[in-house]
């Protein structure tokens, strides 16, 4: 890239063949959130603000941009704070390790990665964008922050996920189509969830049952700009979903809008057994 160059706008390198990437002494930012997108024959990033391993373009903290060509394992470096929108996206890594200095992950920034396996949501990160994890179609394991208070829309759509999804003590917003189309069939909700989108596990066939330990009914949000149509909680399961709630506030959930339809597949969670010996 000539001296001079300042600014890379918005989407230039699209699908392009470029091999490598060299970023003058001029240059100070991209603009837009996907400028390297489509890139798969990129092997490196040199020049200003290249990492030093040159997989990465890390512009004061935030990975902004990563050469995806023919690596399927990465750590990314130390000390980066943020990954940006699009970042990752449709790389074909199958690990990928997180340091504890990252405390934002952005929209779409490890979408379609089909070959991500598992991930490990570093303890500084309170809300994961929308998409982020979107379309990652081998992706089983997530280790969430301990301090995560928001999964926004899509973040984990089509994922298949595991058997078992507990989600993080410190969540209080579940968002729209957040873990929609995954193969979970056991959700745990913690007791500090306040807002659930009603498509939140939409068209999850495999769920069965839901723990919900909230004494406090989470309200239940169902706004689709654009949309008329009308979904009900744990729409497209293939079998009728039982809700357990603690003892005292099975007659909340019973009585609270958009649970009380439930009502009849409500009930007190069992006592834990060493409780009852």
């Amino acid at each position: 890239m000539p001296d001079g160059v300042k600014i890379i706008g918005r989407n230039p390198f699209h699908q392009s063949k470029i091999s490598t990437l060299t970023l003058p002494d001029s240059f100070v930012d991209i603009e837009g959130s996907y400028v390297l997108r489509g890139m798969a024959n990129l092997q490196g990033i040199y020049g200003k603000y290249a990492s030093e391993d040159n997989r990465c373009l890390i512009i004061n903290g935030e990975v902004a941009a990563f050469a995806p060509y023919n690596i399927f394992q990465y750590s990314i470096p130390y000390g980066a704070t943020s990954i940006r929108d699009w970042a990752f996206s449709n790389s074909p890594l199958s690990e990928v390790e997180l340091p504890e200095t990252i405390n934002y992950i952005g929209e779409y920034a490890f979408f379609r990665n089909l070959s991500l396996r598992s991930i490990t949501i570093p303890d500084g990160v309170s809300v994961i964008r929308n998409s982020a994890f979107s379309n990652c179609t081998s992706l089983k394991e997530v280790i969430f922050s301990n301090n995560l208070t928001t999964i926004n829309s899509h973040t984990f759509s089509h994922c298949p996920l595991s058997y078992h999804l507990y989600l993080p003590e410190a969540l209080e917003t579940i968002g729209l189509h957040a873990f929609w189309v995954t193969d979970v069939a056991v959700v745990h909700i913690p007791q500090n969830v306040k807002e659930i989108n009603v498509t939140a596990l939409l068209d999850c066939q495999y769920l069965f049952e839901v723990h919900c330990a909230a004494a406090v009914p989470p309200t239940i949000t169902g706004s689709i700009v654009g949309s008329t149509a009308s979904y009900n909680l744990f729409d497209g399961s293939e079998v009728p979903v039982n809700i357990y709630v603690p003892a005292g506030s099975v007659e909340a959930y019973k009585n609270a809008d958009e649970w009380k339809e439930h009502a009849s597949r409500i009930f007190a969670e069992p006592e834990a057994e060493d409780e009852l010996e």
